[in-house]
C-alpha cells in the first residue's frame, strides 16, 4: 500500500491512506504550493494501478 502525504511549507500537511488524490486534486493541491509525497518520494503525479495504458 502506498503511503501518500500533502506537504506544504516543508510540513506534512495531510495523508492518503489507502487512497490516493484523484488527478484534479493533485492539480489543485499543486497550485496553492503544495508538494505530494509517496513513500517519501517526491512525485509530479500518481498514477493508479489500471490507469492509462
Amino acid at each position: 500500500m502506498m503511503d501518500v502525504v500533502v506537504w506544504q511549507d516543508g510540513r506534512p500537511k495531510c495523508r492518503y491512506i489507502g487512497c490516493v488524490p484523484t488527478p484534479e486534486e493533485q492539480r489543485s493541491l499543486r497550485r496553492g504550493g503544495c508538494e505530494i509525497r509517496v513513500d517519501g518520494k517526491p512525485v509530479s503525479r500518481i498514477i493508479r494501478k489500471g490507469e492509462g495504458r
